[in-house]
């Protein structure tokens, strides 16, 4: 099973594949910055790094020279002390479950002696309100369910290279963030001998939406409710039983913003994210 996250601006190579986020390219730079990006579209921001035609990310060195008399010393790279890079704020791949099952940090660097990688993680619901970042992670491998909460929305990282040597640098090749929500694959859900499959339509939207629910049993006891970032509800589309077959519901006067629709029957359940640009009128 792979899925993709929504591509934007198709510069980083940030994939998502079973259970892990990943970032293998830094050559593009930075970009500018959001509100709100995905893994895949830039970067946040950016201090003392270098970006590198082959991917690499290390300390952004000064060439000097020092004159001595009427001779010239050669030309010596001098890195700073210290250099950080803030990812974009991405979604955690979501499924049916409100709950993340977190797996590990893991990363691939060149780290000389003298120099070091570590990386800050930090989580939210809404990317104006991120919470703290963590204690800086020294160590590849580190296991993430100790360290960040289960029932959040969002993510971000920051990598942190050090030197105490100003002629070495460290460099960041691959990090790997392990996490996601439990439960069934982006645009279907299935128990037993039944089906429910939850659609979106336009997404993104301006303004309004239709809801699509495609029952296969015979009757069930549907729930299709909207909230936002915050959880608030939103909209209630239906509350009932519904027959076997097609059923579209229509949501109007949503105001920009990003917001959940989720699909509760007798036999499974569905999530969608839904993007409100603005509004039509």
């Amino acid at each position: 099973m792979k899925l993709s996250l929504f591509l934007l601006i198709p510069i980083f190579c940030f994939t998502v594949t079973g259970q892990w986020l990943e970032q293998t390219d830094w050559s593009g730079g930075p970009g500018e910055q959001g509100p709100l990006w995905e893994f895949e579209d830039t970067f946040w921001t950016s201090y003392q790094i270098n970006w590198s035609t082959t991917g690499k990310l290390f300390l952004q060195f000064e060439r000097t020279q020092q004159n001595l008399s009427e001779s010239c010393l050669p030309a010596t790279s001098i890195y700073p002390d210290t250099g950080t890079l803030e990812s974009s704020i991405a979604w955690v791949p979501m499924a049916t479950s409100w709950e993340i099952a977190w797996g590990n940090i893991e990363w691939i660097s060149n780290e000389p002696v003298n120099t070091s990688v570590s990386f800050q993680l930090r989580t939210g619901m809404t990317p104006v309100t991120m919470g703290d970042w963590t204690d800086p992670i020294t160590e590849s491998g580190t296991y993430l369910g100790d360290i960040l909460p289960d029932t959040i929305l969002l993510i971000q990282y920051r990598a942190i290279l050090n030197t105490t040597d100003p002629s070495l640098t460290p460099e960041l090749e691959w990090v790997k963030i392990e996490g996601m929500y439990p439960g069934g694959i982006e645009d279907s859900f299935s128990s037993g001998d039944q089906y429910e499959a939850l659609s979106i339509t336009p997404n993104p939207s301006f303004g309004s939406v239709t809801v699509n629910v495609n029952l296969l049993s015979s009757e069930s006891c549907v729930d299709l409710r909207m909230y936002d970032l915050t959880g608030k509800l939103i909209r209630t589309a239906c509350e009932g039983e519904l027959q076997q077959g097609s059923h579209s519901f229509k949501i109007n006067d949503l105001t920009s913003g990003i917001y959940f629709v989720r699909l509760e029957s007798d036999c499974a359940t569905g999530l969608r994210k839904v993007v409100i640009l603005g509004n039509s009128r």
